[in-house]
């Protein structure tokens, strides 16, 4: 049987740019977007009113297109331009059009369409993932669906609700989005068996298909405060609590969220207790599952082929490290319980706190927090608890004007202090009497 012709270097070429490498995908995609763009712009300029409601439409029928489109190179065997395809299709599942947006000035018409989007929004959902032989999880319909719903409703809060309130739902809404993202295992897995480089493929395309949605969010965002005068101070410190929450390190993790809290109260203090509630929520969720770093199997040192350039071989990436979820330990376990009762003592002292006006400390509040934590470091043995609970009570005392003037006073308070210092030494002695000495490092 003779060999077969090579070739020629211009099939070879067209082969590489326009099968492997279409471009042709990318700008029809960036065709459409720019497209419906200006139609839509057109038509507002002319006053259409209603007949604007065809643009969204048209991205929408583009969107099914693309999955249509993914689901025919799959059944062909062409994986890769179907992984750009389904990738466009998810970044058009985005709202694109920022309908949504618009829909708030439509009355009860916008609320139809923006309900009738999110239909297409879930079907998509579905459809995308079956054209790609996807195997989704619960929590990833979930979590994109719920995020759709705050993108079509959350317009209409903020157009009929006073600017705190639209301010706070936003913030809300994002902290759970982001939280819910960071803490829940979000699974996409192949029907069909793959070799390891479609597995790497699978895993890069759904870190950009997390990575592109929650960037969607972001832009929404953004066009909600310049568009409809939202104020994103919430979003901001929602954004960051949710980072500092699922820092792996313990400590970083406490002192982020500690800071989050002073900003919140320096820069905006209405927002201090819906904030000082998020942390008491993270802090929790801490105490049940908290991030932990795993350092992954090392993989067998052979090459490996790349898979769109013939004939070269590219070396495996080392074993990044990367984050589970575990339950923690009971020593920090309980500490992140503590945190998480401080946090909600916090929402319930700072509520209804405005700019200027003082910080009155509640008798009642501080004697329940006070009973809580003196018998839970009593109950676990752990003494680290007492010491903000005395903070909070000179403070109290500070508040009440009881400072000290002149050195009959001051030798009086420090009396007082020392005797202060001694039971709560004699205290925390009793409570970690059991704890095992740690034994003396030998010498070197």
């Amino acid at each position: 049987m003779p060999p077969k012709p090579r070739p020629s270097p211009t099939r070879r070429l067209f082969h590489r740019w326009f099968v492997e490498y279409n471009p042709l995908y990318l700008s029809s995609a960036a065709l459409v977007l720019v497209g419906v763009n200006l139609l839509s712009e057109g038509m507002v300029n002319r006053g259409f009113g209603h007949a604007q409601l065809g643009v969204p439409a048209l991205a929408e029928a583009y969107g099914w297109a693309l999955i249509a489109g993914a689901a025919l190179l799959v059944r062909i065997d062409a994986r890769r331009p179907a992984v750009m395809l389904a990738l466009l299709a998810a970044l058009y599942q985005c709202d694109v059009t920022l309908h949504t947006v618009s829909s708030v000035y439509l009355g009860r018409v916008g609320m139809v369409t923006g309900a009738l989007w999110w239909l297409s929004f879930v079907a998509k959902l579905v459809a995308l993932a079956r054209a790609m032989r996807i195997r989704a999880s619960r929590a990833a319909y979930a979590l994109a669906s719920f995020s759709a719903v705050g993108i079509v409703v959350l317009p209409h809060v903020i157009r009929r609700a006073a600017p705190h309130h639209a301010e706070l739902a936003v913030g809300g809404w994002l902290f759970l989005v982001l939280g819910a993202g960071a803490t829940v295992r979000l699974r996409l897995a192949s029907v069909d068996a793959l070799d390891g480089w479609g597995r790497t493929v699978l895993r890069r395309a759904s870190r950009a298909l997390w990575g592109g949605w929650a960037g969607a969010l972001a832009l929404h965002v953004a066009y909600w405060a310049a568009d409809l005068g939202v104020s994103i101070r919430g979003a901001g410190l929602a954004g960051v609590l949710v980072a500092a929450a699922t820092r792996p390190r313990r400590a970083r993790a406490a002192v982020g969220l500690t800071v989050v809290v002073a900003i919140t109260a320096l820069v905006a203090p209405r927002l201090t207790s819906p904030i000082c509630f998020m942390v008491a929520a993270a802090t929790a969720l801490r105490a049940w599952r908290e991030p932990q770093l795993r350092m992954r199997a090392t993989p067998p040192p052979a090459a490996v082929t790349a898979p769109y350039r013939r004939g070269g071989r590219l070396a495996p990436p080392p074993p990044p490290t990367t984050s589970a979820l575990a339950p923690p330990p009971p020593p920090v376990r309980r500490a992140w319980a503590l945190f998480s009762v401080f946090a909600g003592f916090g929402a319930v002292w700072t509520a209804g706190w405005r700019p200027g006006s003082d910080l009155a400390h509640l008798p009642w509040l501080d004697l329940v927090l006070t009973l809580v934590v003196v018998s839970a470091c009593l109950w676990w043995r752990e003494a680290y608890g007492i010491v903000p609970v005395m903070g909070l009570h000179f403070h109290h005392l500070f508040v009440l004007g009881y400072v000290p003037r002149g050195a009959l006073e001051w030798g009086a308070a420090l009396v007082g202090l020392g005797f202060a210092v001694l039971l709560g030494s004699l205290i925390a002695q009793y409570v970690v009497r059991s704890t095992p000495a740690v034994p003396p490092r030998s010498p070197p």
